[in-house]
């Protein structure tokens, strides 16, 4: 599953393609704008959906929701 993210304030977006450059990448764009967001590191592991909320993974374990201004956008499944 390739997700896109998307800071709908900016428009700016990165996408799983490169996955940890674009992830970290990411990381650094909500940290310059964002103090409350506390992730030790951006080598980030992974997006990850918790019922409603994304939140990302750092490689230390550490985990953040994602901000509400970032839109996720999830690829389409067979059939629907």
């Amino acid at each position: 599953m390739k997700l896109k993210v998307t800071n709908t304030k900016t428009g700016k977006s990165w996408t799983e393609e490169n996955t940890n450059h674009s992830w970290q990448e990411l990381c650094l764009d909500i940290m310059k704008s964002h103090k409350d967001f506390h992730l030790i590191y951006c080598d980030i592991e992974g997006i990850l959906k918790l019922g409603e909320d994304w939140y990302m993974l750092d490689e230390s374990g550490s985990w953040e929701y994602l901000p509400k201004e970032y839109r996720i956008e999830e690829p389409k499944q067979n059939g629907e």
